[in-house]
């Protein structure tokens, strides 16, 4: 059957609203992909990709917005060779919050590329 290769991570804007939200998003990041690979049977082997979000949303909190994006690169740098971080900045958007049509694009590409198949 098909084995999972990868989780493609585009979260945490709404974690960015404020630091009450942005507290522990490393560890939780970390306990979701702990479950997701227990709970599939693949303990190694399988890749976390985090798209770092974005930090233009008026309707973020910038301390929470800031802790947000380290607490993703954090996440990436502990678990080394099976994660992958994905500079979002420069996709295009079509206001603000979201990508537009080419910015969809750009971030799919990324991470399909951030897997090695």
């Amino acid at each position: 059957g098909p084995r999972l290769k990868a989780l493609w991570w585009m979260q945490g804007e709404q974690d960015a609203s404020g630091t009450a939200f942005s507290a522990g998003y490393q560890a939780n990041l970390q306990a979701v992909f702990d479950t997701l690979k227990t709970h599939c049977g693949y303990p190694s082997g399988v890749k976390a990709v985090i798209a770092r979000i974005r930090n233009l949303d008026p309707l973020m909190n910038a301390t929470a917005a800031a802790a947000v994006r380290a607490d993703q690169a954090a996440f990436v740098t502990a678990n080394g060779a099976n994660a992958a971080l994905i500079d979002t900045d420069a996709f295009a958007l079509s206001d603000q919050v979201h990508y537009s049509a080419a910015g969809q694009k750009s971030l799919g590409q990324a991470f399909h590329g951030a897997v090695t198949w």
